[in-house]
């Protein structure tokens, strides 16, 4: 199955459910280190996703 690719808006949107959780320390800890290896992931996506708008940007001015 072909994962669906995902949007800077929803990687958002996930990395502010995984920092609600963990504000409101509603997690156990094995479900705290997976979050936090999904929001190191994301934030890299969205960096990601960031660098190549701002070189797109670049290249067209």
């Amino acid at each position: 199955m072909k994962k669906q690719e995902l949007t800077y808006e929803q990687a958002i949107e996930r990395l502010e459910k995984i920092a609600s959780s963990l504000e409101q320390q509603q997690t156990s800890l094995d479900d705290l280190i997976d979050n936090l290896q999904e929001a190191k992931k994301l934030l890299t996506f969205c960096k990601e996703k960031l660098k190549d708008r701002n070189g797109r940007r670049k290249h067209s001015e």
